[in-house]
Parts: structure tokens; sequence; C-alpha cells
């Protein structure tokens, strides 16, 4: 009897582990895998994931920090005119000063956008909402 029990409350300990933002866990490789990490490994690698438009194109950030709003301008400076791929994850400890600089930059490239996907904590809706464009 105690074995089950301590099974039925594994399920609520689990539940505090998860991040409280509202969203599932996803396994999909875009939530994995940055293709602006490429660029850190060497310098042929850097070269290499500058060289690709498809790669250029690709921007994945998840709990942004200062140092993902820096990197992320001229990352999107080389991606041109191609379409964009914007995804960002933030959570409620996230800092408004970078969301804002991040949405920033994001709309000066909106005639680029091809798929946004913004999973913010409803802290950040207001901030969200206050820059799109009409």
């Amino acid at each position: 009897m105690s074995g089950s029990r301590t099974w039925a409350n594994a399920g609520t300990f689990l539940r505090h582990l998860l991040p409280r933002t509202g969203y599932s866990i996803s396994s999909q490789a875009r939530e994995i895998v940055n293709p602006m990490i490429l660029g850190e490994v060497n310098q042929r690698w850097r070269r290499i994931s500058r060289g690709l438009g498809s790669l250029r194109a690709k921007l994945y950030i998840s709990y942004p920090v200062s140092r993902h709003a820096d990197l992320a301008k001229p990352w999107l400076s080389l991606a041109a005119a191609s379409p964009l791929t914007l995804v960002v994850t933030a959570s409620v400890e996230g800092d408004f000063g970078i969301m804002g600089r991040l949405l920033d930059l994001f709309l000066s490239y909106y005639d680029a956008w091809h798929m946004i996907d913004f999973r913010l904590s409803p802290e950040f809706h207001s901030l969200l909402l206050k820059q799109m464009p009409d």
C-alpha cells in the first residue's frame, strides 16, 4: 500500500520541478539547438554558420539574458532579407529591459518575418502589445 501511495505522490512532486510558465515541455530539435551556438565552436564553424542562409535566418532564444540581445543584432544582420524564424521563450524571472531590446530588434526586421513563436509569461504580454505595429 505504501508503494502505491508513493507513486501517487510522485506526480505532485514532479510538477514542482517544472518551470511555471504555463507552457509544455517540447522535445523538438529547434528547442534544443540554436544555430548561433555553432559559431562559438571555432573559426571554421563560425564561417560555416555565417555562410549558410538557412541558419542565418533562424534565431532561438530561451530565457533571454543581455548577451542574447547583444548577439542577436549581428546575427540578424547576416540574414539580410531572408525570411526569418524567431523563437523566444521567457519566464517570469526574465528582465523587461532585455526583452524590450529583443522586441525592438525583432520589430526592425518585421517585413522579413516568416515564423514567430514568442512563448512569454503573462508578465511580458503588455510589453509585447505596446511594441507591435498596427
